[in-house]
């Protein structure tokens, strides 16, 4: 029996995704690896049904059972999920040491690029500009004209940050974000961002400034 139904009805239930089930398990006693036996990632299927009835701590419990477990590629995808809900959810003390044990356990795969976004992001959202800058020259040693391309959401971080710091060149930064960016909601976060900074305006033209907004 799994949360009061037989495997067949809680297969039923997914099926249709009727997630009521959820709602009878006692947060004092929550369940344990004994899911496991249910099917190979249980974990990840209920963490991702938690999520969808709407009750996050509870999908973050299922997760991290499947991230423990360490079984692939569950793990893997469990951990994404728990990266991507923890900075929704602005948890970033939990952000930054899961996405360091996944840059230690899948170095040299394509998540590792995925794990440092996160914690970047998480680092990020702090408004920890300077650290931002370290982490994306440390973990993206890349060119910016790479880094525009392969990572455009990294290129509006490290605008920001250089904005907000005045670092020098920062105005050229801006007007390079403009110029060789398509067009994009980034556009629109990092116009939102000068509005709010008023004082970051000053350097710019009324022409570039009607620019800036035309293409957010």
């Amino acid at each position: 029996m799994y949360f009061g139904k037989s495997g067949d009805a809680l297969t039923q239930a997914l099926s249709r995704a009727d997630y009521s089930f959820l709602d009878e398990i006692d947060a004092n006693r929550l369940p344990g690896n004994e899911i496991f036996s249910y099917a190979p990632g249980a974990g990840l299927f209920f963490g991702l049904a938690a999520h969808r009835h709407g009750a996050p701590e509870l999908a973050e419990h299922f997760l991290r059972l499947e991230w423990e477990r360490s079984e692939e590629p569950y793990a893997r995808e469990a951990a994404e999920e728990l990266l991507v809900s923890y900075n929704a959810r602005e948890l970033f003390e939990k952000t930054v040491p899961l996405a360091e044990a996944c840059l230690t356990k899948y170095k040299d795969t394509p998540f590792a690029d995925r794990a440092a976004f996160f914690k970047i992001e998480a680092v990020y959202w702090q408004k920890k500009d300077q650290e931002t800058l370290d982490l994306i020259a440390k973990m993206f040693p890349v060119p910016r004209e790479t880094l525009k391309v392969v990572h455009p959401e990294l290129f509006l971080f490290l605008t920001v940050a250089e904005t907000r710091l005045q670092k020098t060149g920062w105005e050229k930064t801006v007007r390079e974000f403009y110029a060789t960016l398509p067009a994009s909601s980034l556009h629109w976060r990092f116009y939102t961002f000068l509005k709010l900074e008023k004082e970051r305006l000053a350097p710019f033209s009324p022409q570039e400034l009607a620019l800036f907004e035309a293409k957010s």
